[in-house]
């Protein structure tokens, strides 16, 4: 069996840099287009395509088939509340999907106050990849900004306790990225590529904003992050702005 390259995370992670940055390296030739039927950036985002729409219920299935036939490798990219999804909605199709052979980078972002900020951010402006036209003077709802703090708190937990059971490969952190794809790539270590040449992303990928310079209630929704970690009842978990609350990846099983 092929063995595949899965990028598993939550939004705002830096997902889609490092999905491109390998998909690049390993099979540039691989489709791209969201809207094509063989997409594997997000392949079980049920708001692509109408995916649970009873006229495009082959989709998730070709696309498993594909998969599973091909001999070439393929980069995909999930997040955690698509898998969740695809489990409660078509099992059998959840259950071929980990049955592939899969190199799965779980990634996180420690930094729960940027990832939140982030989020609150692209629900804004609608930019979340390219950013044509830079917003400033965005003031952030703080209901908005808890709710965003909440889901970042909760999906990382999830993907650290590995509720869907993958082998995790690797566990990395948007903080460990070098932004450099060459860099970034060699990092992982994946055999059988040792050698290789620069290459740029910025076709699909463009560095956000700064954050302070677009969001005139930042000190507010900084507060809010606090607070709500704070209210978190599990263990220590995270990094919040430089400060260690949380236990290090190494402490966990990957």
């Amino acid at each position: 069996m092929t063995k595949h390259f899965h990028i598993f995370s939550t939004s705002r992670c830096g997902t889609t840099y490092l999905y491109h940055t390998m998909r690049l390296y390993i099979n540039e030739q691989q489709q791209i287009d969201s809207q094509t039927a063989l997409t594997f950036n997000e392949p079980f985002n049920y708001r692509m395509n109408a995916l649970y729409h009873p006229g495009n219920l082959d989709l998730i299935s070709n696309r498993i088939d594909h998969l599973l036939t091909t001999t070439d490798s393929h980069v995909i990219k999930n997040h955690n509340h698509h898998l969740n999804m695809l489990s409660d909605r078509d099992h059998a199709s959840y259950e071929r999907f980990k049955s592939l052979d899969l190199y799965t980078i779980c990634m996180i972002r420690r930094n729960i106050f940027e990832c939140a900020l982030s989020r609150a951010i692209a629900g804004v402006t609608r930019q979340h990849v390219t950013y044509d036209n830079v917003l400033t003077d965005i003031r952030i709802n703080p209901i908005a900004m808890r709710r965003h703090v909440h889901n970042c708190l909760f999906t990382t937990d999830s993907l650290l306790t590995n509720l869907h059971k993958f082998h995790y490969s690797e566990v990395l952190a948007y903080e460990d990225l070098t932004f450099d794809p060459r860099t970034d790539f060699l990092n992982r270590r994946i055999a059988g590529f040792h050698d290789v040449d620069d290459l740029q992303v910025t076709d699909y990928v463009h560095k956000a904003p700064n954050k302070r310079d677009q969001v005139i209630n930042y000190g507010e929704l900084y507060d809010i992050t606090i607070e709500k970690i704070e209210e978190f009842s599990q263990q220590p978990l995270l990094e919040f702005d430089g400060v260690v609350i949380t236990n290090n990846l190494k402490d966990y099983e990957c």
